[in-house]
């Protein structure tokens, strides 16, 4: 039992790590998707009028 709660205590600042690691690369894949979602937009507008 002590032996899990150490390896426990020991792993969470690595799964800490991880998760701020997640967050960063979601925010810079979300920017980019609505960046060309607008560009896209943009574009459409642009040929149609």
């Amino acid at each position: 039992m002590m032996e899990c709660l150490r390896r426990c205590q020991c792993r969470s600042p690595l799964t800490a790590r991880a998760g701020r690691a997640d967050l960063s690369e979601t925010l810079v894949v979300g920017t980019m998707m609505a960046a060309a979602i607008a560009a896209y937009a943009w574009l459409i507008e642009a040929l149609s009028g």
